[in-house]
């Protein structure tokens, strides 16, 4: 997250705000949400394996 004190001297390193951001992502995009769920859903091993 964007360091939220305005009189803040050091910005933030971009490598601590990626995992973040990407959790928020996770949490509210809703494309992101139904394939997490139909993957949930579906049978082990009927996926396609990559490799």
């Amino acid at each position: 997250m964007l360091t939220r004190n305005a009189g803040a001297t050091t910005p933030t390193e971009p490598a601590k705000l990626i995992a973040p951001m990407i959790e928020r992502f996770m949490a509210t995009d809703r494309a992101f949400a139904k394939a997490r769920r139909n993957a949930a859903h579906s049978v082990p091993g009927s996926a396609e394996k990559s490799g």
